[in-house]
């Protein structure tokens, strides 16, 4: 009596460490931390949001800002993904914001000539 119950008391031990460990298993994937959009650098008293829509100085809506980089000089670019779906980068200077659209210093033709980029990781 007396070893079977021990056994008994040994073989519950042994499943609540088992079942605690089974828990713990390493191969269990994590959830993925919520991604959010990157920030977007502000020029000087900006607010610009990722999804804002950009319009060009001629008043031709571009596409939709994704986020902003700074080029191997230091200028200050945005990152404009085109009606098109083509990823391209606009300088931010001349900016004027109207709600969550901003206006580029850059014309429509600037726009379509400027070299197509990689999409943004």
């Amino acid at each position: 009596m007396k070893t079977t119950l021990l056994l008994s008391s040994a073989m519950t031990g042994l499943l609540l460490c088992a079942g605690q460990a089974m828990a713990q298993d390493p191969t269990t994937p994590t959830p993925l931390p919520l991604a959010f959009p990157p920030a977007v650098e502000q020029p000087e008293d900006l607010r610009l949001e990722p999804g804002s829509v950009i319009h060009s100085s001629d008043d031709a809506e571009l596409g939709w800002l994704v986020t902003s980089r700074r080029t191997a000089t230091g200028q200050l670019e945005l990152v404009v993904r085109g009606k098109d779906g083509r990823y391209r980068a606009v300088p931010a200077e001349n900016l004027t914001e109207e709600g969550r659209t901003v206006t580029v210093g850059w014309t429509d033709a600037q726009f379509q000539a400027a070299p197509i980029l990689p999409p943004p990781s």
